[in-house]
Order: structure tokens, then C-alpha cells, then sequence
């Protein structure tokens, strides 16, 4: 299974915009994880390795939109089954 963080864009009905990171995976079509990931662990090794990571790909992949992603994936299972 292959993924990296993403830093994901969340627009509330509201207007208030907030950023979260996430796990990307790419064998089910770029989908994301619903919920952003947490950062804890017994190791303190391993949170400088998460937030490492989170940086690298943040700087890789750049930000993309949570809503815009909703919005694709409704589009694409409504066009599946109008077919």
C-alpha cells in the first residue's frame, strides 16, 4: 500500500477555512483518510520521523482541497450510476 501526509483545505458552511494533514493513499484513487492523522506515539524517535515526514510531503504535494475532493468523488459515483 502506497501513501504519503497530505495537508488538506477544509472550507466550512461557515466560510472559516482550516488546514489538517492526512494520509493520501493511492490505491484507491488518491482518496484520503476522513479524519486528519494524529501525532502520538511511545517513541519520541518516531514523532521526529512523523513531523519529518509531514514537512517533506507537505513540501512535495503542496495543499489540496478536502471539499473539492467530496465534490469529485459525488460527481464520479453519480456518473457510475447513471451508466
Amino acid at each position: 500500500m502506497s501513501w504519503h501526509y497530505q495537508l488538506i483545505r477544509h472550507t466550512e458552511p461557515s466560510g472559516k477555512v482550516w488546514y489538517a494533514v492526512h494520509k493520501n493513499y493511492y490505491y484507491r484513487s488518491d482518496s484520503y483518510t476522513v479524519e486528519p492523522v494524529s501525532i502520538k506515539s511511545e517513541d519520541k524517535e518516531d514523532i521526529k520521523w512523523m513531523l519529518e515526514a509531514m514537512l517533506m510531503d507537505i513540501e512535495k504535494h503542496g495543499v489540496k482541497d478536502y471539499e473539492a475532493k467530496l465534490k469529485y468523488q459525488e460527481e464520479k459515483e453519480n456518473d457510475q450510476q447513471n451508466d
